[in-house]
């Protein structure tokens, strides 16, 4: 055979392989890993590390319920095979706006810390769980934003 014929395998394209950035591709594995170890890592300043004087239902709304929330749609987008890509989008953004809400309610721990009124490194851990879960949650997007850039 002839270089480069019909019946050379070697130059055959690949069948059934998608592009590794194609929305349309099964859950990224990675994706699915991250997303339950953040998940998980949302919630556990309410349960362990460096504690702040904080009331516990403060801590479950601020940790535990978007912890919970990335972990139901991480859960979710996996069993339903990562399609369509619309509704993963709409996913992406939910965790994205949990993310949000933890950043928004732990400026002012921040700050307080900066202003040593509470203890830096258990401000630290808690806005760590907060930028984690919003840096995840752009990441999510950023994986599915194929439906905002369709022409």
């Amino acid at each position: 055979m002839s270089k480069g014929s019909a019946g050379d395998p070697g130059t055959e394209p690949a069948q059934g392989r998608r592009p590794q950035g194609d929305p349309q591709g099964a859950f990224p594995f990675v994706l699915l890993g991250l997303g339950l170890a953040i998940g998980l890592y949302a919630m556990l300043p309410a349960f362990a590390g460096p504690q702040l004087h904080i009331q516990r239902i403060v801590e479950v709304v601020d940790h535990v319920i978007p912890g919970l929330i990335v972990l139901a749609l991480v859960g979710s987008a996996t069993v339903l095979g990562a399609r369509p890509p619309g509704l993963m989008l709409v996913f992406g953004l939910l965790v994205t706006l949990a993310g949000l809400w933890m950043v928004d309610t732990h400026v002012g721990l921040f700050s307080q810390a900066v202003h040593h009124e509470v203890d830096l490194v258990a401000a630290g851990f808690h806005v760590s769980t907060a930028l984690a879960v919003f840096g995840y949650g752009l990441a999510f997007m950023w994986r599915y934003r194929e439906p905002l850039t369709r022409s």
